[in-house]
C-alpha cells in the first residue's frame, strides 16, 4: 500500500477533526458546528479518492516493474545463449593461423 506521508498525516487529522467536530456539535450551535462537520467530511472524501488513485498508480506501477524484469531476465538468458554458441565460433575465427 502506497503511503504518502503528507496525506496519511492529513487524513489521520482530519479523522480527529471530524470527532471533535462532532462532540462539538452536541454541546454548541448545531448549524456552524454542522457546516464545519461537512466540510471535514468532504475534505476526508476528497483525501480517500486520492489515496485510491495513488493505490491504482502504484499497482499499475508494480506489474510494469515485474513485467520488465521478467523481460530483462529473458533477454539476459537469450544472450548467454547467443554469447556460448558464438564464442567457440569466433574464437575458432580469431586463432586460426594466418596462411
Amino acid at each position: 500500500m502506497l503511503r504518502h506521508p503528507l496525506s496519511c498525516v492529513s487524513f489521520v487529522y482530519l479523522c480527529q477533526q471530524i470527532e471533535e467536530l462532532e462532540q462539538a456539535r452536541e454541546l454548541g450551535d448545531k448549524t456552524e458546528m454542522d457546516e464545519l462537520l461537512d466540510n471535514a467530511r468532504k475534505e476526508k472524501d476528497t483525501l480517500e479518492s486520492q489515496m485510491a488513485l495513488l493505490q491504482e498508480q502504484l499497482s499499475r506501477s508494480q506489474c510494469e516493474t515485474a513485467r520488465l524484469r521478467d523481460q530483462l531476465a529473458h533477454l539476459q538468458e537469450e544472450c548467454k545463449v547467443r554469447q556460448a554458441w558464438f564464442s567457440p565460433i569466433l574464437h575458432g575465427i580469431f586463432l586460426k593461423p594466418i596462411e
